[in-house]
């Protein structure tokens, strides 16, 4: 191995490292230096796709591989095998094709003299409750309007709803966007639910690692909540944002992006606030394309809605070189999103519609919001971390905030909806 973060020499001393890997960056590597035999301690922690921890040595071979997943801790322990003196690395590797795989890496060093005992140390911190969980406790919202209101929270076991009450005065169309929470945590299929003035479920989906969850439809005069359910008992960080108005979409006439990416429309790098777009696509002109130019490594939200009934249209990604990085369908009420981690570079997308007659307008939003990485992503670009050797700390300290990253996006259209999409 030519290059990885270089961790010195091992001491007691707890090194802990917060990074991720994922589609455009799968593995990390760091080296360290034992001066003399030493029982070795890895543990990889907050996941929320699978992963797994290598441990080894400067000739190549694997000393041990541990997998780890969502809610299981991968661990390597050298307690009853020491490892010698030497360079050895840690790899991690992500295991999931899509989206991005948050983690934080704890390494050290132990005495070799057995000890049996130990401390426990526990301590509790009260939940933040943003919204009650009941229509009777439900959070109020101000009137709506075009310009977005956002929340963040987070549900859980111990906090299993959030419910938001919006009053509408006459006859509007409402659009709900659940999202990633930060740069960095992402729902743990976090589910949205609208429902009426009697608690009757109108629409239900949920955003996950890879697609943000949105509902976009007309809804009469009355009272109406906006519900945040998790869909397990992991904790579910959000972000919700509740806004009126049908989007501004394009026409058929307008002014569209270039049908190929030699015309793309180039809209540089994309605000973490999100700028919006107006498009169409369809038999005449069936393809937009968008420039995207990532200055950092980013977590980029693209997200299309405004679809016209009866139609629907698909989210394409590609690399400079045109190959493809990922893609998802769009629907007339639940829109199409693509949540995906880029590194530096230029990326194109393309709104495809390719209905044989008429087609749609629509409403892109994208934003970027960059990520600080802590390790390099090859073994030939990675920061020098200076040596270290100082006494273990008397009790370990195991992180619990981890960020979740869950399995693919899926969208259910209901069997009697008119609305023509497709399942993700």
């Amino acid at each position: 191995m030519a290059v990885a973060t270089q961790l010195g020499t091992l001491g007691t001393s707890t090194q802990s490292f917060a990074d991720w890997v994922g589609s455009s960056n799968p593995s990390d590597y760091y080296a360290f230096n034992l001066t003399s035999a030493a029982a070795v301690r890895l543990h990889l922690s907050g996941l929320s796709e699978t992963a797994t921890l290598t441990l080894e040595n400067a000739s190549g071979p694997t000393l041990d591989t541990i997998t780890g997943g969502l809610n299981a801790d991968a661990w390597i322990n050298t307690d009853l095998a020491p490892l010698p003196s030497g360079t050895y690395y840690i790899v991690v590797n992500d295991q999931n094709p899509n989206g991005s795989n948050g983690y934080n890496l704890s390494v050290a060093t132990a005495p070799l003299a057995n000890t049996a005992g130990y401390t426990l140390t526990a301590s509790a911190t009260a939940v933040t409750n943003i919204a009650g969980d009941t229509l009777a406790t439900a959070r109020v919202v101000p009137a709506l309007s075009a310009t977005p209101q956002s929340f963040t929270g987070e549900v859980s076991a111990v906090n299993p709803a959030d419910v938001f009450a919006f009053t509408l005065t006459g006859t509007n169309t409402v659009n709900l966007v659940l999202s990633a929470y930060g740069a960095g945590d992402v729902p743990n299929f976090t589910n949205l639910k609208l429902l009426n003035s009697n608690g009757t479920s109108l629409q239900a989906t949920y955003a996950t690692s890879i697609a943000d969850a949105s509902i976009s439809t007309q809804l009469g005069a009355g009272t109406y909540y906006a519900e945040v359910l998790p869909n397990s008992t992991a904790p579910s960080e959000y972000r919700l944002s509740l806004s009126d108005g049908a989007p501004a979409v394009g026409t058929a006439a307008g002014s569209n992006p270039g049908g190929s990416i030699a015309t793309a429309l180039d809209i540089g790098a994309p605000p973490a606030t999100g700028a919006t777009y107006a498009g169409w696509a369809g038999a005449t002109h069936p393809d937009d394309y968008y420039k995207l130019d990532i200055t950092q490594t980013s977590i980029v939200h693209l997200d299309v809605t405004g679809i016209s009934a009866s139609y629907s249209a698909e989210l394409i990604l590609r690399d400079i070189s045109g190959n493809l990085i990922d893609q998802a369908g769009a629907t007339p009420i639940f829109g199409g999103s693509l949540v995906t981690v880029l590194t530096t570079g230029t990326y194109y997308l393309d709104i495809n519609n390719s209905f044989s007659t008429g087609g749609t307008g629509y409403s892109l939003t994208a934003s970027a919001n960059i990520i600080n990485e802590a390790a390099g992503n090859t073994l030939a670009a990675a920061p020098h971390r200076p040596s270290t050797a100082m006494s273990a700390p008397a009790t370990p300290t195991i992180s619990t905030n981890s960020p979740c990253r869950p399995p693919p996006r899926c969208r259910c259209i209901p069997a009697a909806s008119p609305i023509r999409g497709r399942w993700r």
